[in-house]
């Protein structure tokens, strides 16, 4: 067995005693580690893809049936090209700042909780490189995935499913969701990790509303030019 010392947790446990060690056990802890990270990698480009090709597939069918000549065609598949790469270049955003949010901020306050706990408790903190990588993906790809919802709130404002007076109606509910899927995503049962990653949700949920309420009133404007 030998004792390393994950990168992430260099800074965390700069201050801590020396007896916080973590173990990697057997001998092909590093090829599994390398396929379950690359798996779960592949799995969120796939649903990431997934989903701008749902997008895609909607434009196609709400606007593009409607074409009465060749070049009202182009035009609107160009306009599908260029929603396709904002929409995709939005949720990459979104994605790499969640995914930075739980690396950089979730993750060390999750190796801080987990210390102090088996402090409090007078237990040996030992995690094994496996179990560090699991906690670190679920965080990485939960927070980048949940950053997006933002995005599924705005496209279904903007083909008329939802309404930002339905969005405000019932806001707290949301709260409350929010807070459920903050602690559903944090390995800890803290309340300090749980409203850390919870704060970015909402005011991420504000924005939406804002952003859905102007798509209203842009098309309340277009059917009045009609």
């Amino acid at each position: 067995v030998r004792k390393v010392h994950p990168p992430n947790l260099v800074a965390v446990l700069h201050h801590q005693p020396l007896h916080h060690k973590f173990l990697l056990g057997g001998n092909f802890s590093h090829d599994l580690l390398k396929r379950r990270l690359m798996l779960r990698a592949n799995n969120s480009r796939i649903r990431l893809g997934f989903d701008l090709s749902l997008y895609l597939l909607y434009l196609y069918l709400a606007l593009g049936l409607r074409a009465l000549n060749g070049l009202h065609y182009l035009r609107l598949l160009l306009l599908c090209l260029l929603l396709f790469l904002l929409f995709g270049l939005c949720a990459l955003l979104l994605f790499l700042t969640g995914a930075a949010f739980g690396f950089f901020l979730l993750m060390p306050n999750t190796i801080r909780i987990s210390i102090e706990l088996a402090e409090n408790f007078d237990l040996g903190f030992m995690w094994t490189v496996g179990k560090y990588y699991t906690t670190l993906t679920w965080l990485v790809l939960g927070v980048g995935a949940s950053f997006e919802f933002p995005l599924v709130i705005v496209l279904l404002v903007w083909i008329g499913v939802l309404s930002t007076d339905f969005l405000r109606k019932y806001r707290r509910h949301a709260i409350v969701l929010i807070f459920i899927l903050a602690a559903v995503i944090t390995p800890t049962p803290d309340p300090i990790t749980q409203s850390i990653f919870a704060v970015p949700l909402y005011v991420l949920f504000e924005v939406a509303i804002i952003v859905g309420s102007r798509i209203e009133k842009r098309k309340a404007a277009d059917l009045a030019a009609l």
